[in-house]
């Protein structure tokens, strides 16, 4: 009797639940970090719902770089997070190994860490990195790149 009962709360509860209506729809701030390599490189993007997107390289001499994703780009980025699933993932516990020259990658969203390195990605998170590559990948504000005065704010 008593399991009926909690059985009947339970699914008058999950009804409350409304569906999320854009289940791709980027709805937090998506944190990624690339670390190693042979350089011992040390990147972090952060990405904001709105399509902003901040790169900052702790390597000498380099600035900080934004920009803000197109409507496709955001998209793309949104249909990769949510392939990649980040919440259902656990990190490897012997992520770290002899290789010294593997990139380590982080990536935080909406209350999730994983952790993952090359080698060792899942195909799904693949295709996330792949996404957010080249904002990783973009030339520093030395090379001719600033950050838009609007932006030079963000935390």
């Amino acid at each position: 009797m008593v399991v009926a009962l909690a059985a009947v709360v339970l699914a008058g509860v999950a009804w409350l639940e409304a569906p999320d209506p854009h289940p791709t729809a980027l709805s937090g701030t998506l944190v990624m970090t690339r670390t190693g390599g042979e350089g011992g490189w040390d990147d972090r993007l952060v990405v904001y719902p709105d399509g902003i997107w901040v790169k900052v390289t702790r390597r000498r001499g380099a600035s900080p770089v934004a920009g803000r994703l197109a409507t496709t780009e955001l998209r793309a980025v949104e249909a990769a997070l949510a392939g990649a699933d980040l919440r259902h993932r656990h990190t490897p516990r012997r992520l770290r190994d002899a290789c010294c020259d593997l990139f380590f990658y982080t990536f935080a969203y909406r209350g999730s860490d994983y952790a993952t390195a090359d080698g060792r990605m899942p195909a799904s998170v693949r295709d996330l990195l792949d996404v957010l590559t080249p904002l990783l990948d973009a030339p520093n504000a030395g090379a001719g790149r600033t950050v838009p005065p609007d932006l030079r704010s963000l935390p």
